[in-house]
Formats: C-alpha cells, structure tokens, sequence
C-alpha cells in the first residue's frame, strides 16, 4: 500500500495551459487554417449540378434519380454501398420484402421496396422549411433515412398550417386561387400528396410514358427558380458549418441540438449577410465535393482489393511450390508422380 502510494506521488501531475492571449490566438489561427483547408477543397469542385431527371417511369425512381444525377458515387455517399454491392444485398432480401410489401388493404406504400432498402442505409434526415427572407423555421427532430419526406412533413402538419396561416391583413392582399386563406408551399417532386392537406405548388411528373409540353416544363422551370432560395441557404449552411457538409461522426444523442444550433446561428448570419446567389454555387460545390469523396473511397477500395489479391495469389504459389518440393522429397515419390507405362512412354500425375 505504501509502495503504490509512493509510485502515484512521484508521477508528475498534468498542469493545465494558462489562458494567454497567445494561446488564443493560436488557437484561433489553428481553426482559421482547418476553415481555409475546407474552403479550397470546396473551390476546386465544379458549381454545375446535372438536371434531376423524372422517373416516373422506373421501379425504383428514388435509387435512379441519384444514380444518374450523381453516378454510382452518390449512391456510395448515401448508402456506403457501391451499386454491385447494394445489388448484392438487394438480391438476398427482395424475396422476402416482395412478400410482405403492400400487404392487405391501406397499406400501399408512397415508396418502392427497392428504394425503401435505399433509404434504410441513409443514417439521419431531417425537414426544415425556408421562408422568403432566408430563414430556415421548423426544424424538428430527426428521422430515420427509411421515413420519406412526405412522411415528416404530414407528422408535423400542425405546424405548417400554423405557419403558412394568413395573418391579419394579409388575407386583403389579391389572391384568387384556391385556398386563398393559406400561403402556399413550393416543394419538389418528393411531396406528392401534400397538396391535399395544404396549399402547395409542386413541379409536375412526367405521366407514364409521354413527355411534358413546352408550358409544363417552363412551369416546373419558374417553379425551381423560385426554390433557390432553399439551395442557396443550405450553401450558406454547409459555407459555415462543416458538421453539416461532412459525414456526421457524433452521438445521434446530440444530433437534434447541433444541428439545430446551426441553423439558428445560420439565421443570424442571414439577417446580417442576406443570401446570394454564391450560396447556391457553394452548395453544388459542397455536393460535388462529397461525389469526388465518394469517387476516391471506390477507387481507394479497389485499389486495396487489387493489392491483396496480388499478395494472396504470390502466398499461394510459394505454398504450391513448398508442397511440391516436400512431395518430390518424400520417398516413393517417383512412383506417386510420374512412372514408365509397358511400352516405355512416361506418365504424370498432374
């Protein structure tokens, strides 16, 4: 007892930094560095976004939307799966999800069974609504990646009817569309439906089959410049934020807090630096910094895979050799690998 007691006083105790004004600064210096190292990763990506294509027509319009917009890299960056893998993993459980989708009456599904598999692998997600001042209101808890938009915005319903309530005075302002006593809503296609419970315009689908006239597409073309807004503030997000434009490493337990902190420090900024439309080019940066991420993670694993089935094939023909020579050594050996037929031509066992 005395002997640990001794051992424990003659080790040095850690003394805490004093708080200089140097240390400050260069921890401030260190954080201004990180921030710089971010903001050229970033300005090395392109600020284009290719189109997002309407799969009404396909199986899985979830799964294809991202494939060909964003290339097998988005699906790595949403699943962690390459596409031969999420293949894989697909094959192994359609059986059963087929048998058990869409079973018996009211429960037909707004997603397919292939893109539900999709959306399982997604870790967090959340809704948030941006309102025509840059502001981003209605942040609630996350969901599961399996839960669709649709879903979140119809569980948080009361809310969006409180917000897009007209106030007193406002119902006097000329407005002769339906549901004239509501703002509306501009959302994208993934929330199909909601019109029914609130005053919504959405970007129309492709019908099965045909195409959309020239006035529908510029319809859904106004529509989509009318939405930047929501782009541009989800650049300024990721722009101060990097919890939010990287993978999310923390406790879920602190998601809700944090990611919610950031947004009510991306309002304040807002309010003192209006948006712009750089924000939206930061958030296409952002985008296709995290394909690129993607792109090296496959081509790191291929890489890894060429490496060990290289090193595995060089294990594997020292083993065959070091047999071979063990077996020529043992006795007998001759007869058991090669012997002379009656008629004097030789004969080997391979």
């Amino acid at each position: 007892m005395s002997r640990r007691s001794s051992l424990q006083a003659s080790q040095p105790t850690p003394s805490s930094t004093p708080l200089t004004t140097r240390v400050i600064r260069l921890g401030v210096a260190l954080l201004e560095n990180l921030d710089q190292q971010r903001y050229a990763k970033r300005a090395r990506c392109s600020t284009v976004l290719a189109d997002e294509p309407d799969n009404l027509d396909s199986n899985s319009p979830i799964y294809d939307s991202i494939l060909a917009s964003q290339g097998a890299e988005g699906i790595v960056i949403t699943t962690n799966f390459s596409p031969s893998e999420f293949n894989l993993i697909w094959t192994e459980v359609r059986q059963y999800i087929f048998r058990q989708w869409n079973v018996g009456s009211g429960r037909k599904s707004a997603v397919s069974a292939r893109d539900l598999l999709l959306m399982l692998f997604t870790s967090l997600k959340d809704c948030v609504s941006v309102v025509l001042n840059g502001f981003a209101i209605n942040c609630k808890k996350f969901y599961k990646g399996s839960v669709s938009d649709k879903t979140i915005f119809h569980e948080n319903i009361n809310s969006h009817l409180a917000s897009l309530a007209k106030r007193t005075g406002e119902t006097t302002l000329e407005d002769s569309e339906p549901g004239m006593e509501q703002w509306a809503v501009l959302a994208d296609k993934g929330y199909q439906g909601i019109q029914h419970n609130v005053r919504a315009v959405l970007p129309l689908k492709k019908p099965i089959g045909g195409i959309l006239t020239f006035a529908e597409q510029a319809k859904n073309d106004r529509i989509a410049s009318d939405r930047v807004i929501v782009e541009n503030y989800f650049g300024r997000l990721k722009t101060l934020w990097a919890t939010c434009s990287d993978t999310y490493r923390w406790s879920r337990k602190s998601y809700d807090i944090v990611f919610q902190a950031c947004l009510a420090l991306t309002n304040v900024h807002v309010r003192l630096h209006p948006l712009r439309a750089e924000d939206g080019d930061s958030n296409a940066q952002y985008i296709n910094r995290l394909n690129a991420i993607g792109a090296k993670i496959i081509k790191t694993k291929r890489a890894a895979g060429k490496a060990y089935r290289s090193k595995r094939k060089v294990r594997l023909s020292m083993v065959l050799a070091s047999e071979n020579t063990f077996t020529r050594d043992l006795p007998g050996s001759d007869a058991e690998l090669g012997f002379d037929n009656e008629d004097g031509n030789s004969s080997f066992i391979m």
